[in-house]
C-alpha cells in the first residue's frame, strides 16, 4: 500500500523534517511506499505543493500528521484525497490503523 505523508511544515524549524522523516521511517519500516515531501528538498511552498499534488493521485491513503489542520498545503492534499476517495489516517492514531490494514489484507509487517 502506498501512503502520503502530509502535515505542516512551513513555520517550522527545519520545516517540520526531522517529524515527517520519523514518520517515513516507521511506515516504511512496516512495509510501505511512503511518499514523504520532506525528502523532495524544496522550500518554495508554490513549488513544492506542485510536486506534492502532482503525485497525491498514485497513493492510496494520506496519512496526516498532527497540526495538519492549521497547514494551508495539508488543509488542500485533504481536499484533494476527500475527492478522490482516498482513505485518511491519522498518524497519531496509526496503530489502530495498521491493526486494521493487516486484519482486512492479511498484510504482515516487519514491525509485527
Amino acid at each position: 500500500m502506498k501512503l502520503y505523508l502530509s502535515g505542516p511544515m512551513t513555520g517550522y524549524l527545519k520545516y517540520n523534517r526531522p517529524r515527517f522523516n520519523e514518520a517515513a521511517q516507521f511506515l516504511r519500516k512496516n512495509g510501505f511506499d511512503v511518499f514523504n515531501p520532506a525528502e523532495i528538498g524544496l522550500d518554495d511552498w508554490v513549488s513544492a505543493i506542485k510536486v506534492g499534488v502532482r503525485n497525491l493521485p498514485d497513493y492510496h491513503a494520506l496519512v496526516q500528521l498532527e497540526g495538519w489542520d492549521k497547514s494551508r498545503g495539508a488543509r488542500l492534499e485533504k481536499y484533494i484525497a476527500d475527492h478522490l476517495c482516498m482513505e485518511i489516517w491519522q498518524y497519531n492514531a496509526i496503530e489502530e490503523h495498521l491493526a486494521r490494514y493487516r486484519a482486512i489484507s492479511g498484510f504482515v509487517t516487519s514491525g509485527g
